[in-house]
C-alpha cells in the first residue's frame, strides 16, 4: 500500500503562516482530507493543487 502525504507552505519572514495546503489528519476530524489552512486559521476543503498555482497564489500574496 503506497500512502502519498504532501504539505505546500508559504509564510512570511517573521514565520506567520500566509496559507498552507496539505492532507495530514487532524484531530478532531474535519470531515475531508485534503484542505488548505488560511492566515486567518480557518481550514477550508481544498484539493490538491497543481505547483503551477501554488506560485500564482503567492505571487498574489506580494
Amino acid at each position: 500500500m503506497q500512502k502519498l502525504s504532501y504539505a505546500y507552505q508559504y509564510q512570511a519572514s517573521n514565520g506567520e503562516l500566509i496559507f498552507r495546503y496539505d492532507n495530514a489528519v487532524h484531530r478532531p476530524a474535519l470531515g475531508f482530507k485534503e484542505h488548505k489552512h488560511t492566515k486567518d486559521g480557518a481550514i477550508i476543503e481544498a484539493s490538491l493543487p497543481d505547483i503551477s498555482d501554488i506560485v500564482d497564489e503567492v505571487i498574489e500574496c506580494l
